[in-house]
């Protein structure tokens, strides 16, 4: 019974009499009708206050919010932190084993109770890291040692491991692209150490062009290959 409208809305007049008389009888109060609304509009009032409140933060803040924005962003950053601080646990419940940790209870907590000095350094360890996995990707790595000043043609040396790489026929493409073969100091190598005839550069194996291009003494600065260079 009761007005009409009150039977328009899920919250109507009858419902709110049995809640008073369960309240005046002294039955538990059986919490919030619907679940979603202190979320929700908690939610609505942060929209407004919490960029204006951000406006106005100190420098420990910027830095500790800078910090789990990151973590939050990357999860494998985040799973980086978390084990980096000895956060989280590992799961063996199955064969399917995990590490878990928890952004709220566990990352953010260690994140706030980071000093300036920490802080910042411990964000420039989470920048490196950010950028150094393979989901930064190769050109936004090249790109951004490009900004940092880092010189490919300058800096980049031949080394065993790329050396290891390449088949007998790349690498006398290399040395003659390069001008290693030119240089008195591989010839001198090839000649007096390897005991080959002068020039013939065919007739090394693979080990002993490796020891021409590390072991001869040439001046190897700006001997870059063009893959290398390749945007």
């Amino acid at each position: 019974m009761g007005p009409e409208e009150c039977f328009k809305h899920h919250s109507g007049c009858a419902t709110s009499r049995k809640d008073t008389a369960d309240a005046e009888n002294g039955e538990a109060d059986p919490g919030p009708r619907v679940a979603w609304h202190g979320e929700f509009f908690r939610e609505r009032f942060y929209e407004t206050a919490l960029p204006e409140r951000m406006k106005k933060m100190t420098v420990l803040e910027d830095i500790h919010l800078q910090m789990l924005a990151l973590l939050d962003a990357n999860h494998d950053l985040a799973e980086w932190f978390a084990r980096r601080h000895g956060l989280g646990k590992e799961n063996d419940e199955d064969d399917w084993g995990y590490f878990s940790y928890s952004l709220v209870d566990d990352l953010a907590p260690a994140v706030f109770g980071m000093d300036v000095e920490t802080a910042m350094a411990e964000y420039r360890a989470m920048v490196i890291e950010a950028v150094m996995q393979p989901r930064f990707g190769p050109r936004l790595r090249r790109v951004t040692a490009d900004y940092l000043g880092i010189d490919l043609k300058r800096e980049w040396r031949l080394n065993k491991e790329y050396l290891n790489k390449k088949t007998i026929k790349e690498m006398l493409a290399l040395g003659e692209d390069l001008g290693i073969f030119r240089d008195r100091k591989a010839q001198a190598f090839l000649y007096e150490v390897l005991g080959k005839k002068r020039n013939k550069w065919a007739s090394c194996r693979k080990g002993e062009l490796i020891r021409v291009f590390l072991e001869s003494g040439v001046d190897l600065a700006g001997k870059v290959p063009a893959e290398i260079l390749a945007e």
